[in-house]
């Protein structure tokens, strides 16, 4: 049984590629470049390059690296190689952070009260206590 087991086992893992062992059908197009941010409002994207280790700002029109940009998209940028050959980069996943730091909430802060203001006079701890008002004399009238 142990011997079924392990011929499976080895059967089984050794057929297993990795994403990094698979190359594209056409690898005469090496891309160096990745996207780190999307900007929509500018149409614009930020790219690294990998080999060169620099950061290139992407938009319509340009080459970057013999590649010309087409089109930047909200999520994908499409490169054009001399041959025609079209290569589309698509940004990472979204992921919570990025979701957060992208939605539009307006926060509204309120400044607490000062307690070193009050509107009210404050008493003199040093005041001399009010009087207890005096009894007033009855005076009797002779009739």
């Amino acid at each position: 049984m142990r011997l079924l087991s392990a011929i499976l086992f080895l059967s089984l893992s050794g057929s297993v590629a990795s994403a990094d062992d698979v190359q594209p059908a056409d690898s005469k197009h090496r891309v160096s470049l990745r996207i780190v941010k999307m900007l929509p409002e500018t149409q614009q994207a930020l790219l690294f390059d990998k080999d060169q280790g620099t950061h290139v700002v992407a938009e319509s029109g340009l080459t970057i690296e013999g590649f010309l940009v087409d089109t930047v998209d909200e999520d994908s940028v499409t490169l054009i190689a001399e041959d025609g050959t079209e290569i589309v980069l698509t940004a990472p996943p979204r992921t919570r952070r990025t979701v957060a730091k992208a939605s539009d909430q307006r926060v509204t802060t309120v400044a607490p009260a000062n307690p070193y203001v009050d509107t009210a006079a404050p008493a003199n701890p040093y005041a001399a206590p009010p009087a207890a008002a005096a009894p007033t004399a009855v005076v009797a009238s002779p009739v």
